[in-house]
């Protein structure tokens, strides 16, 4: 009593799992419900509908919901001056200046999420925004390989979409940057923490850079810069391409101002 395949003359053929349509063939081609698994696809896609930009929304990222942590696992490290380190894996960090910081792996995510990149300050720095060569930074190095699609240092370049989610003590105006490996083609952009201890979720877009040297190989093809804290000489202008180092703004919080501040980030894509 149960239908297994249905052939009309004139029109569709169907098929059934069990007396469920799986598959029905139509004037244009053919409906699948349920999941079509295949061992190769060809084509490019670019006639595929239903999707804002089909095949390209691919996260360059890597582990960027901080679920991988070889290096700490559920332990912290205390980060100096000295040595820069990682709390998650991919996620290089650095202290440099007269504050340090604890990091690791938390727990504490938005809905969605298991673990997000934790911060919090051991040794305030007061000065961080005056003194010249400070800065407290997270980074990502993104592999050329997976950053060439941007076509970035030619007449074709294309932008890039940047979200994260961000929950911090200290509320104000944060900077997160993209730069060369060369660190001379640098694009800064401004984000705000509006309620301070909240989940929050930010989406940056950048331009494509059509000048410029960027490498297309395994080295770093894109790195991403969160600053916490930069000293003077770090100092620069939000929404252009600046041609040196400049990872914050004259608005950039001063994270590093008082000892037990946290910060946390995770969903980055």
């Amino acid at each position: 009593n149960e239908t297994y395949i249905e052939a009309d003359a004139n029109g569709a053929v169907q098929l059934f799992f069990n007396n469920t349509k799986r598959l029905e063939t139509t004037n244009t081609g053919a409906i699948v419900t349920g999941i079509c698994t295949a061992t190769s696809f060809s084509g490019d896609g670019s006639a595929l509908t239903g999707v804002s930009s089909p095949l390209s929304n691919r996260n360059m990222v890597i582990n960027g919901a901080a679920m991988i942590s070889q290096r700490l696992g559920s332990s912290t490290y205390n980060l100096t001056s000295s040595p820069d380190y990682y709390p998650v894996d991919r996620f290089r960090c650095w202290a440099v200046g007269g504050g340090t910081l604890t990091i690791q792996q938390s727990s504490d995510a938005p809905t969605g999420f298991q673990n997000s990149i934790m911060f919090t300050v051991n040794t305030a720095d007061t000065d961080a925004l005056s003194v010249g060569n400070t800065y407290y930074i997270m980074q990502q190095r993104i592999e050329g390989y997976n950053t060439r699609r941007l076509n970035m240092g030619q007449s074709n370049a294309q932008s890039s979409t940047l979200s994260f989610y961000v929950k911090s003590d200290v509320q104000g105006t944060y900077c997160v940057m993209l730069n060369n490996k060369a660190q001379n083609r640098c694009y800064m952009k401004e984000f705000t923490v509006s309620n301070a201890n909240t989940w929050e979720y930010k989406t940056i877009t950048y331009p494509g850079d059509t000048t410029g040297t960027w490498v297309h190989d395994n080295t770093d093809g894109v790195q991403l810069n969160w600053c916490l804290a930069s000293g003077s000489n770090y100092q620069g202008t939000a929404n252009q391409w600046n041609t040196s180092w400049k990872d914050h703004t004259s608005n950039q919080v001063n994270f590093m101002a008082t000892s037990g501040n946290k910060i946390r980030f995770t969903g980055i894509q």
